[in-house]
């Protein structure tokens, strides 16, 4: 749909974990809007290490920083097929392997979260 509204932008599909990404631009930014929250029916350990190994690989393709969101660890219950992660795993990551600098937003009303990391 996008593309087809603003078909002068350039578009690339590819398995940023798998794939050859040599080839793409540096970007400012990179959103991954609803690529964390659902996992399925891999197990927590698996999406976690999913959820590890694509923030790292997208955050090396930008000069500004990514946002993404993940499910709530916060919350009345727990779907089994939900990726809801906690804070401190969060943070222990990020500023062990990423970036020290992030805020997490959790205002705007749903039982998910945003974090923002920046360089």
């Amino acid at each position: 749909m996008s593309q087809a509204k603003f078909p002068e932008n350039p578009y690339w599909a590819r398995d940023i974990l798998t794939d050859d990404v040599s080839d793409l631009p540096r970007f400012d930014y990179a959103v991954l809007n609803g690529v964390f929250t659902e996992k399925l029916d891999l197990s927590f350990d698996e999406m976690l290490d999913f959820w590890r190994r694509t923030v790292t690989a997208v955050f090396a393709l930008v000069d500004q920083g990514i946002a993404f969101n993940v499910m709530s660890k916060h919350v009345d219950w727990e779907r089994d097929d939900l990726f809801h992660l906690p804070f401190d795993t969060l943070a222990a990551f990020l500023t062990s392997s990423v970036s020290r600098n992030f805020v997490v937003r959790n205002d705007y009303g749903l039982y998910e979260y945003t974090t923002y990391v920046y360089r």
